[in-house]
């Protein structure tokens, strides 16, 4: 036995996986945070990265996509995927994308 400490109160579990939709951090799965990823406010469970091998697989166990859309200084981690498949591997309202209407980028999972 000891004696009675205090103790974080225990929220819902994480379910979300790495880039899927999120509002806080604490709904991410594993070591993935919730990092906003448009002007707008959307944001994903990802994490920071010097590469693509650093990034977490998808929920199809596929490689990501580290890029930089801030001038690179900051990169972050996002879902690749094949815009000949019609972004089906992406989460919903995330269609598969290559572009921002002024750049190009590999194809990546964006809202």
């Amino acid at each position: 036995t000891f004696p009675p400490i205090c103790l974080p109160r225990s929220g819902p579990p994480a379910t979300q996986r790495p880039y899927e939709t999120c509002a806080r951090s604490a709904e991410c799965l594993g070591s993935t945070r919730c990092l906003s990823i448009t002007a707008r406010g959307d944001s994903i469970c990802t994490d920071y990265c010097g590469s693509d091998a650093s990034c977490p697989l998808d929920r199809y166990g596929a490689a990501a996509r580290c890029l930089s859309f801030d001038g690179a200084t900051t990169f972050s981690c996002f879902q690749a995927c094949n815009p000949s498949a019609g972004g089906s591997e992406c989460p919903r309202g995330f269609p598969c994308r290559e572009n921002d209407g002024g750049s190009s980028f590999p194809p990546i999972c964006l809202p």
